[in-house]
Order: structure tokens, then C-alpha cells, then sequence
């Protein structure tokens, strides 16, 4: 059983900044309907919900619909038992997406598109 690590914590907490549980949930759907076929390989993490904040644990759960995860009530604590190749997939692209919205130290003024041969070419009239 795999656990998250202290970097994959502050990247769901950072998520739970910057997404509302509404969009969290709809980037995991769009990110399991892209991935591969899904298929349970047999590792697994084990989450526990007092560890997330609310709207990532809600946004989380939407994989136990996709019938890749599964809650767990241990003597009142929640735990989400998730595959971990899907949850690997899932916090890869997260950090991706994070990484896109925050802007890089420095950065003031827009990228300029690169000129092509044919940006500069005489008009014909």
C-alpha cells in the first residue's frame, strides 16, 4: 500500500487553493477519460480524509464512481483506498496544471510569437 508524500500533500493542498471542488472534480474526469483503460493494477494509496481539505477529498472521491477507488470507515476515520497508476496519472497532470497558472519569478511582459518567412512578405495588391 502506497501513502502520499509530503510533496504530493502540498501539491493537493496548493490544488485546494486554486481550484474549487467543482473544477477540481471536472480536471480528475477529463484526465481519467484521456488516460488508458482503466484497469486495477493492484497497488493501491491509502489517503485519509483528515488529511485533505474538503473540496479536494470531495473532488477526489468522483474516481470511487469510476470504480477505481473505494472509501473505508476505520473506526470513524475515512480513508480512500485509490489504484495508484490512476492517482499517479491524476497528480502528475495536477502538478502540471499548477505549474501553467503560476507565472515564473520575473515574468512581466507576454512572450511575442515567433515571426514566420511569410509574416514579413510583400502584399500582392
Amino acid at each position: 500500500m502506497k501513502v502520499l508524500s509530503t510533496s504530493d500533500y502540498a501539491m493537493w493542498l496548493r490544488a485546494g487553493e486554486a481550484f474549487s471542488a467543482e473544477h477540481l472534480s471536472s480536471e480528475i474526469q477529463e484526465i481519467i477519460k484521456w488516460a488508458p483503460a482503466l484497469n486495477r493494477n493492484g497497488e493501491n494509496y491509502l489517503i485519509a480524509r483528515k488529511e485533505l481539505t474538503d473540496n479536494v477529498w470531495e473532488a477526489i472521491c468522483e474516481i470511487e464512481d469510476w470504480g477505481m477507488a473505494e472509501r473505508i470507515d476505520n473506526s470513524g476515520y475515512e480513508y480512500l483506498k485509490v489504484d495508484a497508476s490512476l492517482l499517479d496519472l491524476i497528480m502528475t497532470t495536477i502538478k502540471l496544471l499548477l505549474k501553467i497558472l503560476s507565472k515564473p519569478e520575473g515574468y512581466t511582459t507576454p512572450i511575442k510569437r515567433p515571426l514566420i518567412t511569410f509574416d514579413d512578405s510583400p502584399s500582392l495588391s
